[in-house]
């Protein structure tokens, strides 16, 4: 798996939810925006549903059972509502990574805000490309969940 930059086909914002899906599986926002649309009507059939355009905020349920449609594993390895320890940064998650996991895929939500992070390389809505997560925005925000993200039997958008 590469890291890819964000194909943002939509008028307007490009939020954070849509872009990480689409540095992940490589589809244009758009169609991540209508599997996010989809995943919510499934988990939440009474409430009102949004537009393509209005998918501005996203639950980490919601990111996982997209990523799975497309043919992605995210097993959460960290969530800070599990564990009593100190408040992690982001850039301390990064430094502390070993072995395999210094190359692995990741999808970090910290600050309510999703990045996609693989190697020494960063990619968010903001940056839009990948970056050296030394020039990377919000790395002393506080993590809140973060998933490894393996590629089972992706599907072509």
């Amino acid at each position: 798996m590469t890291l890819r930059s964000v194909t943002h086909d939509l008028a307007g914002s490009l939020w954070c939810g849509p872009a990480a899906l689409s540095i992940i599986s490589g589809c244009p926002t758009s169609k991540c925006s209508e599997l996010l649309l989809e995943v919510r009507q499934r988990i939440t059939p009474w409430k009102k549903a949004a537009t393509v355009k209005g998918i501005k905020g996203v639950y980490p349920r919601e990111v996982e059972r997209v990523l799975e449609s497309l043919g992605y594993r995210a097993t959460r390895v960290f969530n800070s509502r599990w564990c009593d320890c100190e408040p992690t940064s982001v850039a301390k998650f990064l430094r502390e990574r070993k072995g395999a996991d210094a190359t692995t895929f990741f999808l970090i939500s910290a600050g309510h805000h999703l990045m996609v992070v693989k190697g020494r390389k960063f990619v968010d809505n903001k940056t839009r490309k990948p970056v050296w997560i030394r020039q990377a925005p919000g790395r002393r925000k506080r993590l809140e969940v973060v998933w490894r993200i393996e590629r089972l039997n992706a599907k072509a958008c």
